[in-house]
């Protein structure tokens, strides 16, 4: 079950509050590129770094780390918060990933769509994603130079 310090990890992981992003749309069926690419990303990611403009942070504890997981078109960014996957393009470089949280949560606005970026070598994954306002999909993975994109970087959990 998700507690306090969980969600506080989340709101520092993303950053500020009150950001008013895309209007989701009604989730469609992803190509099948997508599908097959979504299963690369199949599991659970125990959450590394996360590299902010400013500074970088390392959420959670060896004991207690924050942990996301890839279900389908389903990401769940903890016990009690889910997202949708609403567009995934394994064919640009970096990939496209663009989701949507099924209830709020932090920063994260229900029925809001968030662009990022992605990619994954090996048992290491890093996605880019921009939490600003309108639309402004991250180009890479290095330290961000905008305050609203936040790099973070994922190791897949061995079960």
């Amino acid at each position: 079950m998700m507690n306090r310090v969980h969600v506080f990890m989340l709101a520092v992981v993303f950053g500020l509050v009150g950001v008013t992003p895309l209007v989701a749309e009604t989730p469609k069926e992803l190509p099948e590129a997508a599908t097959r690419e979504l299963k690369t990303l199949k599991g659970k990611w125990r959450i590394e770094k996360v590299l902010h403009f400013d500074r970088e942070t390392t959420p959670g504890s060896a004991d207690d780390p924050l942990i996301f997981e890839f279900k389908g078109n389903t990401i769940r960014f903890s016990e009690s918060s889910s997202g949708t996957v609403v567009e995934l393009d394994p064919s640009t470089t970096p990939k496209c990933l663009d989701f949507s949280p099924l209830q709020g949560f932090g920063i994260f606005k229900k029925d809001s769509i968030y662009e990022s970026v992605y990619k994954l070598e090996g048992e290491t994954l890093s996605w880019a994603v921009y939490i600003g306002p309108g639309k402004n999909r991250p180009v890479g993975f290095d330290k961000p130079t905008d305050a609203w994109v936040k790099v973070i970087v994922l190791k897949r959990v061995k079960e």
